[in-house]
């Protein structure tokens, strides 16, 4: 064949058997290939790609956050707009969307409207709340609250489609602690949803509107109680959480507590300690940054566990309840003194105390997958031994069926003595001796790659079977080494010395390496 010719194709119409012995020529005429893709597998491409709002806040304070928040929420609706324009696709792709689309609901609760201040002659840093009412006559939100306001179909597909709700308080914490007017239209607003099937609710701030008293759950979104499975609060208002674990903790599965760590809120004078239903149905609790009574802590790892059949505990006058708690997330817990003349206002959760919340109900026998942050004062206590490292490894010890572990600070070397035989994944810090050394400090097993290889050879020496090992360094030893009195050649070195021995040994006894910041 010439050349002129191979660069000719001449395409043929597809026959149908019938047609050639007929002697007819039919044309069979494919639809788009967007609309041959089975529902199912474009439901599934579709899902992957949809925008989900972040609602874990940045652990920093200040007007910086503040501003970042309002800024993240503005660029999810963006992505939300161009989201939607999927829609247009075909008739097909529209009746897909339309549950996704429609599974996660974010109301600001709360939205600022903007203007620059000044303080005297200097422009100030901090946001000016003009108007933080959520009936803002400004851009987008105001649009939102019109939709919710109104009276049309959208409203009821997002009501029978809606999954995830999200409540947030766009104004927090530069705000007032008082319920303002817009408390009645929030209620009108929620309302909407009274017949939904939510399964995770998430509130963030002081001002969601959401568990104002005993009775505000049955009053405006009764069905939640059937279908809730997952809770979480960020910097909420801590009578909220209790009238929440009140009325939702024998329902739900997965409960976070972010950010209660702010010291001078009101809500901690005067009150009786926090309280909850029996949490029977707990598999997952993740508690960062939060700071309140022991008594507090203590209550709610006593909720932990469902009440079967058993022998009678006379001192409590019923059956003890055992946990079904599979993972737990501690990090950056306080314990506020009884006594704030004497001594420091809060201390950081100790070893031995946390140690004994994992007594409760048996919560430490069931534990598959624990991740430890032991609080900190400040940077520069990450020099000293908050949490004893023998301690740590007896937590480790009476956590036998643990699957998954990480814990961010020092280990003893007697740490790999005691794995759980099924533990698969395990994720500890990096952390690099003092020089010259401190007095207060003691040095970490695992200061060194070279350790870390130690450790992997004396795993595989016990028969143990680890699938995967994440080296944890300190985001701050990158970027102040100075802090750690080390030179940044020094990190470099630290990083790199001993790596590729770490990596082939993990390599031949089939353990996946990874690094990870904190």
């Amino acid at each position: 064949m010439s050349s002129t010719q191979s660069q000719l194709s001449v395409s043929y119409p597809r026959l149908s058997t019938h047609a050639q012995f007929a002697g007819t020529l039919v044309v069979d005429v494919l639809p788009p290939a967007s609309q041959r893709i089975p529902r199912e597998l474009l439901h599934e491409i579709l899902s992957s790609t949809r925008p989900f709002f972040d609602v874990c806040s940045p652990s920093t304070f200040g007007a910086s956050v503040f501003s970042s928040r309002q800024n993240d929420f503005a660029v999810y609706l963006a992505e939300m707009k161009v989201y939607l324009t999927l829609r247009l696709v075909s008739r097909i792709w529209n009746a897909v969307m339309i549950p996704i689309v429609y599974q996660e609901f974010v109301i600001p609760t709360r939205f600022p409207i903007m203007r620059p201040t000044t303080y005297g002659q200097v422009p100030s840093l901090l946001p000016a709340l003009v108007d933080s009412r959520v009936m803002n006559p400004y851009g987008r939100v105001h649009k939102l609250v019109d939709f919710l306001g109104g009276d049309n179909g959208l409203v009821d597909s997002l009501a029978s489609n809606m999954k995830t709700l999200v409540l947030y308080d766009f104004c927090h914490p530069f705000s007032s602690n008082d319920q303002s007017d817009e408390s009645g239209l929030m209620t009108r607003i929620l309302e909407r949803f009274k017949d939904s099937n939510i399964r995770t609710l998430h509130c963030y701030g002081r001002e969601t509107y959401a568990f104002k008293d005993v009775d505000w759950l049955k009053a405006v979104l009764p069905n939640l109680q059937s279908t809730l499975q997952n809770l979480s609060f960020d910097s909420a208002d801590r009578n909220a959480i209790s009238y929440a674990l009140l009325a939702l903790g024998s329902s739900i599965k997965y409960l976070e507590i972010r950010n209660r760590s702010r010291l001078w809120d009101v809500d901690y004078d005067d009150m009786a300690a926090i309280s909850c239903a029996e949490m029977s149905n707990l598999e997952t609790l993740r508690l960062v940054h939060i700071a309140t009574t022991l008594l507090e802590f203590t209550n709610l790892f006593s909720s932990i566990g469902r009440r079967d059949p058993g022998p009678f505990d006379a001192q409590q006058g019923t059956t003890p309840l055992t946990s079904n708690l599979q993972s737990l997330t501690v990090t950056q817990l306080f314990v506020l003194n009884d006594d704030p003349v004497v001594g420091r206002f809060y201390t950081p959760l100790s070893a031995d105390e946390f140690s004994r919340l994992l007594d409760t109900n048996g919560i430490a026998e069931n534990l598959t997958c624990l991740y430890i942050g032991p609080g900190l004062y400040s940077m520069s206590d990450a020099f000293n031994v908050i949490w004893r490292p023998e301690t740590v490894t007896e937590i480790v010890k009476k956590c036998y069926r643990l699957i998954s572990f990480s814990y961010t600070s020092i280990v003893h070397e007697n740490l790999v003595d005691h794995l759980p035989s099924g533990l698969r994944d395990v994720s500890l810090a990096l952390r690099p001796s003092l020089s010259p050394p401190s007095h207060t400090a003691v040095n970490s097993y695992l200061h060194s790659l070279e350790m870390f290889k130690e450790f992997v050879d004396r795993s595989i020496k016990r028969k143990h079977r680890l699938g995967r090992l994440a080296v944890l360094v300190m985001d701050q030893l990158q970027r102040n080494p100075g802090f750690w009195r080390m030179s940044f050649s020094e990190v470099r070195t630290l990083l790199s010395s001993g790596r590729s021995e770490l990596e082939v040994v993990c390599r031949e006894a089939g353990i996946e390496l990874a690094f990870g910041l904190i």
